[in-house]
C-alpha cells in the first residue's frame, strides 16, 4: 500500500473557453505611435539609394521592369542578379519597388516616404496589439454587456502599453531598416505579423470564423458582384485597351496579368455599386425610410459582399501572377477561381485574416516562421488559455507555412539555397567558431539594446575579432546571460509573468539572428534585433514600473508585496501621478535621448558616401568599410577624369581649327592647366583609394572585390597597365568565381589586339570564363557576341603557358 502524500494535489490547470472578455481599445496611444513613428524618419525623405538598396532595386531588372517584373519576381530569389544563392524568397518588398518604379521612375525619396508610412502603419497596429495583451478587459456580465467599473485601472495600463510602444518604435537600431529602403522587407513582416496576432485575438474575442453570416441574399450578391466585375472588366478593357472586344474572345485570345489587373479594378467598382443598389432595394422592400448606408442590419453583410468580391478579384490576381498565365485555358481558369474563392474566404474570417497576414509576412522574409511561436504565447499569457489550448489553435497557421515553403521549393527550387566561402560575410564558419562567436555575438545584442552606440552598418570581418584567443571572456558572459535569461523565460513563463512574456518574445525574435551565426557562421547585424527590440521594451517598462513601485511601497511602510501591472492581480490604488509619474518622466528622458540617436543616425543614411565614411571611426579594422570607403573614391575619381577627358575632346576639337600662332599656344596651355587639375584630382581620390584597399587585404589578404578594385583604379583613373593585369589575375586567384575581373581582363586584351593577334584570343577566352562563371552576367555576354562577330573568335580553352605569359 502506498503511502497518502500530505501534500495537497496542485490544482488543474483552468480551461479558458471561448470567446473571452472583449478589451476595448482607447485610439490615442496607437495614433500617437504612429504619429512618432512618422516623424522620427521624415528627414530620411531627401536621401538617396545606399548600401542594399543598389543590388534590391537599381541593379534588379526585375522591379526596373515594372508590373511587368513582377511574376518573375515571384520566380526568382532576392540576390538574384548579384549571382549568389542565399535561398532568400522575398518577393513582396520586391514587388512594391516595382509598382513604385512603374508608376514614379527612379525616386528614392518616395521610396524612403513610403517605408516611413509603412513604419507609422506598423506603430499604429502594434498599439492597438499591445492594448489588447496589457490592458485588462473591463467588467462583462452574463448577457455580455460591458460595466464600467470591471477594470479601473485602464488608464494606467493604456499608459504602460503605449510606453512599451514607444521604447520600441523610437530604439536607434531601427535605423537599418526604416532609413535603408532594401529594410522594407523587415518592416513588411513585422506589420503583417503583428495583423495575424491582432487578428487571431479578435478571434479569440468573438470565437466566430468570420464577422459575417452567411445567407442567400449575400451569396447572391457575391454572385452578382462577380458576374458584374467581369463583365465591367471586359467593358472596361474593351473601351481602354487597344481592341473592343467581349470578355468571351478576350479569353480566347489571352490576357496577360496588366488585363487581369484592369479587370480586377472595374470588378471592384461594379461591386460596390451591385453592394449599393441591393442595399437600397432592400431598404425599399423593408418600408425604412433612411438611407441605405445608415441600415445597420444590412450594412454589414453588404459591406461583407464588397469586401469578399475585393478578396476575389484580389485572389485571381495573385493566382494569375503565381500561375505564370500568358493566356487563360480551362485548367488555368481552374486555378484562377480557386485563387478567388481563397481569397474569398480569408477576407471573411477572423482567422482567414490571420493566415492571410502570415502568408504575406512569409512573403516578406521567411524568417517570419518564428512569429508561429508568437500565437500560442499570446493566447497563453493573456487570455489565460492553457498550453494545449493554445497550441492547438496553431493548426491552420501550420498549413500556411507548410503551403509557403511548398511554394518557395517550386518557384525558386531550393528551401535553404548555397551560401558562398566568404571571408567577408561567413568568417566563423570558415575559422570553425560558429558556436563560440554565437554566445560573444548575444552579449554585444544586448549591449546595442541597453545603450544602441555607436552604430554602424557593417560588422563584417574583422570588426568584432575571432571568437579565440583574447575573446574568451566575452564568449563567456554572453554564455552566462544566455543561459540566465533562458532559465528566467522558463521561470516567467510557467508563472505567466509579463516579464516572462518578454524573454519569451526576445529569445523568438532573435532566434534567426542567433542561427545565421550558429548555422551558418554569419556576421552580427543591427537588422536582427528589429523584432527582439519590443521584448526587451516590454521588460525594462515591466522592471523599471516594479522598482518604481517597491521603492514606493518601502517608503509608505507598507510590508505588502507590490502587485504591479505585470501581476495576476490589481495594483495598489494610489493616486494616477504618484503611481505612474516616475516611470513616465524617466521613459521621457529615455524616449528624448532614443529620438535624438535616431534622427542623428539617419543621417549617416543619406547616401553611400556619408554612410560608408560615418563607419570609418568605429570600424576601421573592417575589410568591408574599407573596401566601401575605396569605391566611393572610385567614383569621385571617375568624375574627375571624365570632365578631363570631356575637356580635352571639345578643346582638340576647337583648336584644330585655329591657325597656329601665339593665341593658339595660349588656349592650349590654359585648357591643358585645366585638364591637368582635374586629372590631379582625379589621381588623389584614385591614391585614396588605393590606400583603403591595401588595408583591406592586410585586414583579409584573401579578399578578391579588393583586388578587383585595385586593379580598376590602375585601369580608370591611374592609367598602367602591367599594374591593372597584375591585380585583375590578383581578383581571380582570391575569387575564382568573380565574373567582373575575367570581362575587364578581356577588355584589356582587345585594346591590345591590333598589335598582338593573340591578344584577340585572350580576350576571347576571358569574356567566355566570365559568362562560365556567370551566365546572368551581361557585360560578358555582350563582349563576347561583339569580339566573335568582328574577329569570329569563340576561345574557352588556351594552354596555361600562354596565360602565364600574358
Amino acid at each position: 500500500m502506498k503511502p497518502v502524500s500530505s501534500r495537497p494535489a496542485a490544482p488543474a490547470e483552468p480551461s479558458v473557453q471561448l470567446p473571452i472578455p472583449t478589451r476595448p481599445v482607447a485610439w490615442w496611444p496607437p495614433a500617437l505611435m504612429a504619429l512618432v513613428g512618422f516623424l522620427l524618419y521624415v528627414n530620411t525623405f531627401d536621401h538617396h539609394y545606399a548600401l542594399d538598396d543598389i543590388a534590391a532595386i537599381s541593379q534588379n531588372l526585375f522591379v526596373k521592369a515594372g508590373l511587368k517584373g513582377i511574376p518573375d519576381l515571384l520566380r526568382t530569389e532576392f540576390w538574384h542578379f548579384s549571382n549568389i544563392s542565399l535561398g532568400y524568397y522575398r518577393p513582396l518588398s520586391l514587388i512594391t519597388f516595382a509598382i513604385e518604379h512603374e508608376f514614379a521612375g527612379d525616386k528614392p525619396g518616395l521610396n524612403h516616404q513610403i517605408n516611413t508610412v509603412l513604419y507609422a502603419l506598423m506603430g499604429l497596429v502594434l498599439g492597438i496589439l499591445l492594448q489588447k495583451w496589457l490592458v485588462k478587459p473591463v467588467g462583462q456580465t452574463t448577457d455580455g454587456q460591458l460595466v464600467d467599473n470591471g477594470n479601473s485601472n485602464r488608464l494606467g495600463q493604456t499608459i504602460v502599453a503605449l510606453l512599451v510602444g514607444l521604447v520600441f518604435i523610437c530604439h536607434p537600431v531601427h535605423t537599418e531598416i526604416v532609413a535603408n529602403i532594401k529594410g522594407r522587407d523587415e518592416v513588411l513582416s513585422f506589420l503583417f505579423i503583428s495583423l495575424m496576432l491582432l487578428f487571431h485575438w479578435r478571434y479569440l474575442e468573438t470565437n466566430r470564423w468570420g464577422w459575417l453570416k452567411p445567407d442567400a441574399r449575400m451569396l447572391a450578391g457575391i454572385a452578382i458582384c462577380l458576374f458584374g466585375g467581369l463583365i465591367g472588366g471586359s467593358l472596361v478593357w474593351g473601351i481602354i485597351g487597344k481592341d473592343s472586344v467581349s470578355l468571351p474572345n478576350q479569353i480566347e485570345a489571352g490576357v496577360n496579368l496588366l488585363e487581369i489587373f484592369r479587370i480586377a479594378a472595374a470588378g471592384v467598382f461594379a461591386s460596390l455599386l451591385v453592394t449599393a443598389g441591393l442595399s437600397a432595394w432592400e431598404s425599399k422592400q423593408a418600408g425604412k425610410a433612411q438611407l441605405w448606408w445608415d441600415n445597420t442590419e444590412l450594412n454589414p453583410k453588404l459591406v461583407g459582399v464588397a469586401l469578399t468580391t475585393l478578396a476575389a478579384v484580389v485572389g485571381a490576381v495573385v493566382m494569375a501572377s503565381t500561375r505564370n498565365i500568358p493566356e487563360i485555358t480551362t485548367g488555368k481558369a481552374i486555378w484562377i477561381g480557386l485563387g478567388a474563392a481563397t481569397g474569398s474566404l480569408l477576407m471573411t474570417s477572423w482567422l482567414g485574416l490571420a493566415c492571410a497576414s502570415l502568408y504575406f509576412a512569409f512573403l516578406s522574409k521567411e524568417s517570419s516562421i518564428v512569429s508561429l511561436a508568437f500565437i500560442p504565447a499570446a493566447s497563453y499569457f493573456f487570455a489565460r488559455r492553457n498550453i494545449w489550448q493554445s497550441l492547438v489553435g496553431l493548426w491552420p497557421f501550420l498549413i500556411v507555412a507548410a503551403l509557403f515553403f511548398y511554394q518557395k521549393q517550386k518557384m525558386i527550387g531550393t528551401l535553404s539555397g548555397k551560401p558562398p566561402v566568404d571571408w567577408a560575410n561567413y568568417p566563423y564558419a570558415i575559422e570553425g567558431t560558429q558556436i563560440r562567436s554565437t554566445f560573444k555575438f548575444f552579449a554585444y545584442y544586448l549591449k546595442l539594446l541597453v545603450l544602441p552606440h555607436p552604430l554602424v552598418y557593417d560588422y563584417s570581418y574583422n570588426v568584432i575579432p575571432s571568437s579565440k584567443g583574447t575573446q574568451t571572456a566575452l564568449v563567456g558572459l554572453g554564455l552566462l546571460a544566455m543561459l540566465g535569461m533562458i532559465y528566467l523565460a522558463v521561470k516567467g513563463f510557467f508563472k505567466r509573468t509579463l516579464w516572462g512574456f518578454g524573454l519569451f518574445w526576445f529569445f523568438v525574435a532573435m532566434a534567426p539572428g542567433l542561427g545565421f551565426i550558429w548555422l551558418r557562421g554569419g556576421i552580427l547585424a543591427e537588422r536582427f534585433l528589429f523584432a527582439a527590440v519590443l521584448g526587451f521594451a516590454v521588460i525594462a517598462v515591466w522592471g523599471l514600473q516594479e522598482i518604481f513601485e517597491r521603492i514606493q511601497n518601502r517608503n509608505s511602510g507598507s510590508s505588502e508585496a507590490t502587485a504591479s501591472f505585470a501581476a495576476n492581480g490589481s495594483a495598489t490604488q494610489r493616486p494616477f501621478m504618484a503611481q505612474y509619474g516616475p516611470i513616465i518622466g524617466l521613459m521621457a528622458v529615455v524616449l528624448g535621448l532614443y529620438s535624438f540617436k535616431t534622427v542623428e543616425r539617419n543621417k549617416d543614411w543619406k547616401n553611400n558616401y556619408i554612410l560608408f565614411n560615418s563607419a570609418l571611426p568605429y570600424s576601421p579594422s573592417s575589410c568591408q568599410v574599407q573596401r566601401h570607403v575605396a569605391n566611393e573614391e572610385i567614383e569621385k575619381g571617375l568624375k574627375f577624369r571624365a570632365k578631363a577627358d570631356s575637356i580635352a575632346n571639345a578643346v582638340n576639337a576647337r583648336i584644330a581649327k585655329l591657325p597656329v600662332n601665339e593665341d593658339r599656344n595660349k588656349q592650349v596651355q590654359k585648357a591643358q592647366a585645366v585638364i591637368d587639375k582635374e586629372i590631379g584630382s582625379a589621381n588623389l581620390h584614385g591614391r585614396q583609394a588605393l590606400d583603403h584597399l591595401k588595408e583591406a587585404t592586410q585586414i583579409y589578404p584573401g579578399f578578391g572585390e579588393a583586388y578587383f578594385s585595385m586593379a580598376y583604379v590602375f585601369q580608370k583613373i591611374i592609367p598602367n597597365r602591367d599594374s591593372a593585369v597584375y591585380y585583375y589575375k590578383q581578383t581571380i586567384r582570391a575569387a575564382n568565381a568573380y565574373a567582373p575581373a575575367y570581362n575587364n581582363l578581356g577588355v584589356i586584351y582587345q585594346n591590345e589586339g591590333n598589335t598582338d593577334p593573340m591578344k584577340f584570343q585572350l580576350a576571347s577566352y576571358y569574356y567566355n570564363k566570365s559568362i562560365e562563371v556567370n551566365p546572368a552576367y551581361i557585360d560578358g555576354r555582350n563582349n563576347q557576341a561583339s569580339l566573335k562577330k568582328v574577329t569570329g573568335l569563340d576561345v574557352k580553352i588556351l594552354p596555361q603557358t600562354i596565360l602565364d605569359k600574358y
